[in-house]
């Protein structure tokens, strides 16, 4: 079975709320900066897209 981009992206986001909980938007934060100031613009990218999932996933459990 092969993931989609976005399957993955949400596989990730759901790994960093697991694990970090409410510091995870400090963690995806931090790797966000890390990988700009190595210029890696596609992490950044990537960690971007997971921190919109974050917050969306938050906002979706705040309504709950």
């Amino acid at each position: 079975m092969t993931l989609t981009r976005d399957q993955e992206l949400w596989g990730m986001t759901l790994w960093v709320e697991k694990t970090h909980d409410e510091a995870g938007a400090e963690f995806i934060a931090a790797k966000i900066e890390h990988l700009t100031r190595s210029g890696e613009q596609g992490g950044v990218q990537l960690w971007r897209e997971v921190d919109r999932r974050f917050r969306e996933l938050g906002a979706r459990t705040a309504q709950s």
